[in-house]
């Protein structure tokens, strides 16, 4: 188990968990970077790793590091959902590192309005730092692509206008659940069943509500 000093800008991720031998960012881009591959190895509960080594951070970036670390768990279906539009591989086989550099900055990107240029940037360095130089060639391939599919208004949507209009017209079956699932990134079997008890609009609802 390896205890790495974080106390810079930038991250999110644990600073403690058993990972081989890889040396360290500076920064809170450690931080919240540590705490997701805690959570990708580990199995580790979010809230339990979100508290680690936190105090070591004034209380403004604390907040940022825990809004990270929530953000790409809570998001991590659809933003996986995406990363498979740009990245040309099977992301199943990424080294976890290298998965949550790249969540890390499709979440900035889509969710949180990071400009571009600072989000895919942190996530080059992150990767050319953590993992290896040509890592950052790859973050920045992927991010820099999606971002041009944002500037064009061509980000994949998860749900097509068959399955929308399947759903408002009250069509249940996995295929509707798994496209409002994967938009909203919740397991298929509680939207099938919220499908069936409250319809597409009140799930919908639901799933957007539980998304705040």
């Amino acid at each position: 188990v390896h205890s790495f000093d974080c106390t810079s800008k930038s991250a999110a991720l644990a600073c403690v968990f058993i990972f081989k031998d890889f040396h360290f960012l500076d920064g809170l881009n450690k931080k919240r970077f540590c705490q997701l591959v805690r959570i990708e190895e580990d199995g580790a509960f979010i809230r339990l790793v979100g508290d680690m080594h936190i105090d070591a951070l004034d209380s403004r970036d604390a907040k940022h590091v825990k809004l990270l670390v929530a953000g790409v768990t809570r998001w991590q279906r659809w933003l996986d959902f995406l990363l498979t539009h740009y990245y040309h591989g099977d992301i199943s086989k990424l080294e976890i590192p290298m998965l949550q550099i790249l969540r890390l900055g499709m979440f900035e990107l889509t969710k949180l309005n990071t400009p571009k240029y600072a989000a895919i940037s942190e996530s080059v360095d992150l990767a050319k730092r953590f993992l290896r130089p040509k890592a950052g060639d790859l973050a920045n391939a992927v991010l820099r692509s999606a971002a041009r599919a944002m500037e064009a208004e061509e980000l994949p949507n998860a749900i097509s206008e068959e399955l929308l209009q399947r759903g408002r017209d009250g069509v249940v079956d996995r295929r509707t659940a798994r496209a409002l699932a994967t938009a909203y990134s919740h397991p298929t079997w509680m939207v099938r069943r919220w499908l069936s008890r409250f319809g597409w609009e009140g799930t919908s609802a639901l799933l957007q509500a539980n998304n705040t």
